[in-house]
Protein backbone atom coordinates (compact mmCIF):
# COMPACT_ATOMS: atom_id res chain seq x y z
CA UNK A 1 0.00 0.00 0.00
CA UNK A 2 2.94 2.21 0.79
CA UNK A 3 4.69 1.47 -2.58
CA UNK A 4 1.55 2.29 -4.58
CA UNK A 5 0.28 5.41 -2.96
CA UNK A 6 3.48 6.87 -2.62
CA UNK A 7 4.42 6.42 -5.83
CA UNK A 8 0.89 8.47 -6.99
CA UNK A 9 2.03 11.12 -4.09
CA UNK A 10 5.74 11.40 -5.65
CA UNK A 11 4.29 11.70 -9.49
CA UNK A 12 1.79 14.14 -8.61
CA UNK A 13 4.45 16.02 -6.50
CA UNK A 14 6.87 16.11 -9.42
CA UNK A 15 4.69 18.47 -11.47
CA UNK A 16 4.32 21.00 -9.22
CA UNK A 17 7.97 23.06 -9.80
CA UNK A 18 6.26 23.30 -13.41
CA UNK A 19 3.29 24.31 -12.28
CA UNK A 20 4.16 27.69 -10.67
CA UNK A 21 6.02 28.76 -13.63
CA UNK A 22 2.56 28.43 -15.49
CA UNK A 23 -0.25 29.90 -12.98
CA UNK A 24 -0.32 32.51 -9.74
CA UNK A 25 -1.10 30.09 -6.83
CA UNK A 26 -4.51 30.76 -4.70
CA UNK A 27 -5.44 29.56 -0.90
CA UNK A 28 -8.92 28.40 -1.50
CA UNK A 29 -11.51 28.68 1.06
CA UNK A 30 -13.64 25.95 2.80
CA UNK A 31 -16.83 26.90 1.11
CA UNK A 32 -14.91 26.58 -2.39
CA UNK A 33 -13.54 23.29 -1.83
CA UNK A 34 -17.63 22.32 -0.94
CA UNK A 35 -19.03 24.15 -3.85
CA UNK A 36 -17.49 21.40 -5.62
CA UNK A 37 -18.28 18.40 -3.72
CA UNK A 38 -21.95 17.48 -4.38
CA UNK A 39 -20.77 17.01 -8.24
CA UNK A 40 -17.97 15.26 -7.30
CA UNK A 41 -19.89 13.07 -4.86
CA UNK A 42 -22.24 12.50 -7.93
CA UNK A 43 -19.25 11.44 -10.18
CA UNK A 44 -18.44 8.97 -7.53
CA UNK A 45 -21.16 6.76 -7.53
CA UNK A 46 -20.18 5.30 -10.86
CA UNK A 47 -17.11 4.63 -9.66
CA UNK A 48 -19.01 2.61 -6.95
CA UNK A 49 -20.77 0.30 -9.28
CA UNK A 50 -17.65 -0.11 -11.70
CA UNK A 51 -15.55 -1.29 -8.64
CA UNK A 52 -18.43 -3.59 -7.42
CA UNK A 53 -18.78 -5.72 -10.83
CA UNK A 54 -15.07 -5.62 -11.22
CA UNK A 55 -14.11 -7.13 -8.01
CA UNK A 56 -17.17 -8.98 -7.46
CA UNK A 57 -16.36 -11.38 -10.67
CA UNK A 58 -13.36 -12.64 -8.87
CA UNK A 59 -15.36 -13.13 -6.31
CA UNK A 60 -18.03 -14.94 -7.78
CA UNK A 61 -15.32 -17.12 -9.61
CA UNK A 62 -14.02 -18.13 -6.57
CA UNK A 63 -16.87 -19.15 -4.79
CA UNK A 64 -19.02 -20.68 -7.65
CA UNK A 65 -16.04 -22.54 -9.90
CA UNK A 66 -12.74 -23.99 -9.37
CA UNK A 67 -9.86 -22.51 -8.53
CA UNK A 68 -8.36 -22.23 -12.11
CA UNK A 69 -11.11 -20.71 -13.43
CA UNK A 70 -10.25 -17.13 -11.71
CA UNK A 71 -6.79 -17.36 -12.40
CA UNK A 72 -7.45 -17.93 -16.01
CA UNK A 73 -10.32 -15.16 -16.16
CA UNK A 74 -7.57 -12.71 -14.16
CA UNK A 75 -5.01 -12.88 -16.72
CA UNK A 76 -7.41 -12.71 -19.32
CA UNK A 77 -8.47 -9.48 -17.79
CA UNK A 78 -5.26 -8.37 -17.51
CA UNK A 79 -4.72 -8.52 -21.49
CA UNK A 80 -7.89 -6.78 -22.10
CA UNK A 81 -6.76 -3.70 -19.87
CA UNK A 82 -3.34 -2.92 -21.48
CA UNK A 83 -4.87 -1.01 -24.74
CA UNK A 84 -7.78 0.85 -22.53
CA UNK A 85 -4.38 2.65 -21.15
CA UNK A 86 -4.53 4.24 -24.65
CA UNK A 87 -8.60 4.72 -24.34
CA UNK A 88 -8.22 6.11 -21.09
CA UNK A 89 -5.47 8.64 -22.24
CA UNK A 90 -7.98 9.76 -24.94
CA UNK A 91 -10.54 10.38 -22.62
CA UNK A 92 -8.34 12.69 -19.55
CA UNK A 93 -7.08 14.44 -22.73
CA UNK A 94 -10.61 15.76 -24.20
CA UNK A 95 -12.56 16.05 -20.93
CA UNK A 96 -11.36 19.86 -20.10
CA UNK A 97 -11.14 20.64 -23.53
CA UNK A 98 -14.19 19.90 -24.78
CA UNK A 99 -15.22 21.43 -21.13
CA UNK A 100 -13.74 24.55 -21.79
CA UNK A 101 -15.85 24.80 -25.44
CA UNK A 102 -19.29 23.80 -24.17
CA UNK A 103 -19.09 26.25 -21.44
CA UNK A 104 -17.74 29.05 -24.36
CA UNK A 105 -20.61 27.70 -26.64
CA UNK A 106 -19.13 26.69 -29.58
CA UNK A 107 -21.28 23.81 -30.80
CA UNK A 108 -19.23 23.57 -33.98
CA UNK A 109 -16.34 22.84 -32.46
CA UNK A 110 -17.52 20.75 -30.01
CA UNK A 111 -19.10 18.68 -32.94
CA UNK A 112 -16.54 18.58 -34.53
CA UNK A 113 -14.20 17.09 -32.06
CA UNK A 114 -16.47 14.19 -31.50
CA UNK A 115 -16.78 13.14 -35.24
CA UNK A 116 -12.95 13.20 -35.00
CA UNK A 117 -12.86 11.42 -31.42
CA UNK A 118 -15.70 8.88 -32.80
CA UNK A 119 -13.76 7.89 -36.49
CA UNK A 120 -10.13 7.43 -34.26
CA UNK A 121 -11.52 5.16 -31.43
CA UNK A 122 -13.08 2.91 -34.12
CA UNK A 123 -9.77 2.64 -35.62
CA UNK A 124 -7.33 2.17 -32.89
CA UNK A 125 -10.27 -0.20 -30.78
CA UNK A 126 -11.11 -2.47 -33.94
CA UNK A 127 -7.67 -2.75 -34.03
CA UNK A 128 -6.60 -3.91 -31.15
CA UNK A 129 -10.21 -6.30 -30.26
CA UNK A 130 -9.78 -7.88 -33.94
CA UNK A 131 -5.92 -7.97 -33.18
CA UNK A 132 -6.17 -9.36 -29.72
CA UNK A 133 -9.13 -11.96 -30.42
CA UNK A 134 -6.93 -13.32 -34.41
CA UNK A 135 -3.61 -13.88 -32.79
CA UNK A 136 -4.39 -15.44 -29.06
CA UNK A 137 -4.42 -19.14 -29.91
CA UNK A 138 -1.01 -18.26 -30.28
CA UNK A 139 -0.72 -15.81 -27.68
CA UNK A 140 -1.44 -17.71 -24.95
CA UNK A 141 0.89 -20.32 -24.73
CA UNK A 142 3.98 -18.19 -25.61
CA UNK A 143 2.94 -15.52 -23.01
CA UNK A 144 1.07 -17.89 -20.26
CA UNK A 145 2.85 -21.19 -20.89
CA UNK A 146 0.89 -24.59 -21.88
CA UNK A 147 -0.91 -24.48 -18.88
CA UNK A 148 -2.96 -21.53 -19.77
CA UNK A 149 -3.76 -22.52 -23.30
CA UNK A 150 -7.19 -22.00 -22.96
CA UNK A 151 -6.79 -18.41 -22.17
CA UNK A 152 -7.06 -18.30 -26.12
CA UNK A 153 -11.00 -18.59 -26.25
CA UNK A 154 -11.15 -16.17 -23.52
CA UNK A 155 -9.59 -13.36 -25.31
CA UNK A 156 -11.31 -13.84 -28.01
CA UNK A 157 -14.88 -13.57 -26.47
CA UNK A 158 -13.90 -10.67 -24.38
CA UNK A 159 -12.61 -8.56 -27.19
CA UNK A 160 -15.64 -6.73 -28.02
CA UNK A 161 -15.73 -4.97 -25.21
CA UNK A 162 -12.75 -2.87 -26.31
CA UNK A 163 -14.80 -1.33 -28.96
CA UNK A 164 -17.94 -1.45 -26.08
CA UNK A 165 -15.37 0.70 -23.69
CA UNK A 166 -14.13 2.92 -26.39
CA UNK A 167 -17.47 3.91 -27.74
CA UNK A 168 -18.84 4.33 -24.48
CA UNK A 169 -15.91 6.64 -23.26
CA UNK A 170 -16.15 9.29 -25.85
CA UNK A 171 -19.69 9.87 -25.05
CA UNK A 172 -19.29 10.11 -21.62
CA UNK A 173 -16.01 12.45 -21.47
CA UNK A 174 -16.47 14.37 -24.27
CA UNK A 175 -20.47 15.02 -24.14
CA UNK A 176 -22.28 13.76 -20.55
CA UNK A 177 -20.14 14.91 -17.87
CA UNK A 178 -19.13 17.96 -19.47
CA UNK A 179 -22.59 19.27 -20.56
CA UNK A 180 -23.77 17.71 -16.56
CA UNK A 181 -26.04 14.79 -17.93
CA UNK A 182 -24.56 12.82 -14.85
CA UNK A 183 -28.37 11.40 -14.18
CA UNK A 184 -28.07 8.88 -17.70
CA UNK A 185 -24.01 8.30 -16.82
CA UNK A 186 -24.43 7.13 -13.04
CA UNK A 187 -27.77 4.89 -14.58
CA UNK A 188 -26.13 3.29 -17.30
CA UNK A 189 -23.33 2.20 -15.12
CA UNK A 190 -25.73 1.01 -12.41
CA UNK A 191 -27.46 -0.91 -15.48
CA UNK A 192 -24.20 -2.35 -16.50
CA UNK A 193 -23.46 -3.47 -12.85
CA UNK A 194 -26.75 -5.29 -12.38
CA UNK A 195 -26.70 -6.73 -15.97
CA UNK A 196 -23.12 -8.23 -15.26
CA UNK A 197 -23.79 -9.55 -11.33
CA UNK A 198 -27.05 -11.54 -13.04
CA UNK A 199 -25.67 -12.97 -16.01
CA UNK A 200 -22.75 -13.82 -14.24
CA UNK A 201 -24.76 -15.95 -11.68
CA UNK A 202 -27.00 -17.56 -13.89
CA UNK A 203 -23.20 -18.69 -16.11
CA UNK A 204 -20.24 -18.88 -14.01
CA UNK A 205 -21.82 -22.25 -12.19
CA UNK A 206 -21.48 -24.03 -15.22
CA UNK A 207 -19.53 -22.17 -18.01
CA UNK A 208 -16.81 -20.95 -15.22
CA UNK A 209 -14.31 -18.09 -16.36
CA UNK A 210 -16.25 -18.15 -19.77
CA UNK A 211 -19.27 -17.32 -18.12
CA UNK A 212 -17.56 -14.30 -16.32
CA UNK A 213 -16.37 -13.20 -19.40
CA UNK A 214 -19.71 -13.38 -21.12
CA UNK A 215 -21.41 -11.27 -18.07
CA UNK A 216 -18.50 -8.88 -18.93
CA UNK A 217 -19.43 -8.34 -22.65
CA UNK A 218 -23.26 -7.79 -22.10
CA UNK A 219 -22.54 -5.22 -19.07
CA UNK A 220 -20.10 -3.27 -21.04
CA UNK A 221 -22.47 -3.47 -24.37
CA UNK A 222 -25.55 -2.59 -22.05
CA UNK A 223 -23.59 0.26 -20.66
CA UNK A 224 -22.64 1.73 -24.24
CA UNK A 225 -26.12 0.99 -25.82
CA UNK A 226 -27.71 2.92 -22.75
CA UNK A 227 -25.74 5.92 -23.05
CA UNK A 228 -25.86 5.58 -27.03
CA UNK A 229 -29.53 5.55 -27.30
CA UNK A 230 -29.59 9.01 -24.63
CA UNK A 231 -27.72 10.90 -26.87
CA UNK A 232 -29.31 10.05 -30.15
CA UNK A 233 -31.29 12.99 -30.69
CA UNK A 234 -28.26 15.54 -29.44
CA UNK A 235 -25.27 13.81 -31.88
CA UNK A 236 -25.63 12.18 -35.29
CA UNK A 237 -25.31 8.34 -34.07
CA UNK A 238 -26.11 7.25 -37.92
CA UNK A 239 -22.95 9.08 -38.82
CA UNK A 240 -20.79 7.71 -36.45
CA UNK A 241 -22.03 4.04 -36.97
CA UNK A 242 -22.04 4.50 -40.80
CA UNK A 243 -18.24 5.83 -41.17
CA UNK A 244 -17.35 3.62 -37.95
CA UNK A 245 -18.96 0.36 -39.05
CA UNK A 246 -15.70 0.27 -42.13
CA UNK A 247 -13.25 -0.69 -39.68
CA UNK A 248 -15.35 -3.20 -38.46
CA UNK A 249 -15.08 -4.77 -41.89
CA UNK A 250 -11.33 -4.05 -41.81
CA UNK A 251 -10.56 -5.39 -38.43
CA UNK A 252 -12.59 -8.88 -39.95
CA UNK A 253 -10.54 -9.30 -42.70
CA UNK A 254 -7.67 -8.70 -40.61
CA UNK A 255 -8.51 -11.14 -38.99
CA UNK A 256 -8.95 -13.62 -41.73
CA UNK A 257 -5.62 -12.76 -42.73
CA UNK A 258 -3.92 -13.29 -39.77
CA UNK A 259 -5.98 -17.04 -39.04
CA UNK A 260 -4.75 -17.98 -42.70
CA UNK A 261 -1.11 -16.89 -41.37
CA UNK A 262 -1.72 -18.70 -38.21
CA UNK A 263 -2.44 -22.24 -40.10
CA UNK A 264 0.46 -22.73 -41.75
CA UNK A 265 2.77 -21.60 -38.74
CA UNK A 266 3.19 -23.67 -34.94
CA UNK A 267 2.30 -21.87 -31.81
CA UNK A 268 5.19 -20.24 -30.93
CA UNK A 269 7.09 -16.54 -31.00
CA UNK A 270 7.91 -16.87 -34.60
CA UNK A 271 4.34 -17.17 -35.78
CA UNK A 272 3.14 -14.82 -33.41
CA UNK A 273 5.24 -11.77 -34.34
CA UNK A 274 4.76 -12.81 -38.11
CA UNK A 275 0.74 -12.68 -37.04
CA UNK A 276 1.25 -9.22 -36.02
CA UNK A 277 3.60 -7.63 -38.49
CA UNK A 278 1.23 -8.82 -41.08
CA UNK A 279 -2.10 -8.50 -39.40
CA UNK A 280 -1.33 -4.61 -38.71
CA UNK A 281 0.32 -4.05 -42.29
CA UNK A 282 -3.38 -5.48 -43.47
CA UNK A 283 -4.99 -3.33 -41.25
CA UNK A 284 -3.37 -0.30 -42.24
CA UNK A 285 -3.40 -0.68 -45.82
CA UNK A 286 -7.44 -1.11 -45.87
CA UNK A 287 -8.14 2.43 -43.17
CA UNK A 288 -5.75 4.63 -44.82
CA UNK A 289 -7.16 4.85 -48.48
CA UNK A 290 -10.63 5.02 -46.52
CA UNK A 291 -9.96 7.66 -44.24
CA UNK A 292 -8.09 9.84 -47.12
CA UNK A 293 -11.64 9.30 -48.75
CA UNK A 294 -13.93 10.26 -46.13
CA UNK A 295 -10.98 13.33 -45.09
CA UNK A 296 -10.61 14.78 -48.44
CA UNK A 297 -11.37 17.99 -48.14
CA UNK A 298 -9.16 18.53 -45.07
CA UNK A 299 -6.58 16.49 -46.53
CA UNK A 300 -6.16 19.11 -48.91
CA UNK A 301 -6.62 22.23 -46.80
CA UNK A 302 -3.62 21.29 -44.84
CA UNK A 303 -1.88 20.28 -48.40
CA UNK A 304 -2.98 23.98 -49.45
CA UNK A 305 -1.38 25.65 -46.28
CA UNK A 306 1.83 23.90 -46.35
CA UNK A 307 2.54 25.00 -49.54
CA UNK A 308 2.01 28.29 -48.83
CA UNK A 309 4.09 28.05 -46.10
CA UNK A 310 6.80 26.40 -48.39
CA UNK A 311 6.41 29.48 -50.87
Amino acid sequence: TLVMTGGHFISCLVVWPFLRREVDFVRPTFDNIMSHFKQTAVLFIPVIAVTLYKKMDKVMLGAMSPLDQNGFYENTEKIVNIPMGLITALGTVMLPRMSNLFASGNKKETQKYIQLSMEFICFLSCAMAFGMAAVSTEFAPVFFGDEFTSIDSLITMIAPTVVFISWANVIRTQFLIPLHYDRPYVISVWVGAAVNLVVKYLLIPQYGAMGAVIGTVFAEGVVMLYQTFFVRKKLPIGLYIKRGIFFVFAGGLMYAVVRLVASHGGKNLKTLVIEIIIGGLTYILLCVPYVGIIHKKELNNFMSKKKKKAK
